[in-house]
């Protein structure tokens, strides 16, 4: 594993944390020390390589699979995406209530934050066509009051079509620009 400051590893199964004795996230925050971390082995493979964040990375893993999070990034959602695969998963995507529980108590975003979840072209209405990437279906929604609701309402001008999480777990369509918010990003691997 290659150190860098500001990298926070930790393990959120409470299978790992029991096995491991791990209550809380193990952070690596400077140079690497001078004898190893009793960590295991397996949560190296969970490393946020290409991500080429601005700030504090995380990494984590909750049901069973492998996060990473960028807290403070001003990508779009397109680039934010292909950073994910180029780590090799792709944008986050929740399919269900604790797989986001976790997932939120892990990375602990502190502003939006991008997930996988775009609208399909040609929609009508605001709350239609919401799809995680590689069409797979949502099983569980978690949209903000109001939400989404393409900036006016309407699907008449297609203003925001990509969608966000913000730091208390709601969701929100955005612009898939990104705009002035310069939204952070979350990826999931298997």
């Amino acid at each position: 594993m290659s150190w860098r400051a500001g990298i926070v590893v930790a393990l959120a199964s409470s299978a790992c944390s029991q096995v491991f004795g791990l209550a809380t996230p193990i952070v690596i925050d400077g140079p690497p020390p001078d004898r190893p971390i009793d960590v295991p082995t397996d949560i190296y493979t969970c490393t946020p390589v290409n991500l080429s964040c601005l700030d504090a990375t995380v990494a984590f893993m909750c049901a069973g699979e492998c996060w990473v999070g960028c807290r403070q990034t001003g990508l779009t959602w397109l680039q934010a995406g292909q950073r994910c695969s180029l780590w090799g998963g792709a944008l986050a995507r929740f399919g269900s209530s604790s797989e986001q529980d976790c997932a939120l108590a892990m990375f602990a975003p502190q502003g939006p934050t991008w997930i996988g979840l775009s609208q399909k072209p040609g929609q009508l209405i605001p709350k239609d066509g919401w799809i995680w990437e590689h069409d797979i279906p949502l099983t569980f929604v978690r949209w903000g009051p109001a939400e989404p609701d393409d900036a006016d309402g309407s699907e008449s001008d297609h203003q925001e079509q990509c969608a966000v999480m913000d730091a208390n777990g709601a969701w929100s369509d955005v612009d898939c620009g990104g705009g002035s918010g310069a939204p952070g990003f979350m990826c999931r691997r298997p």
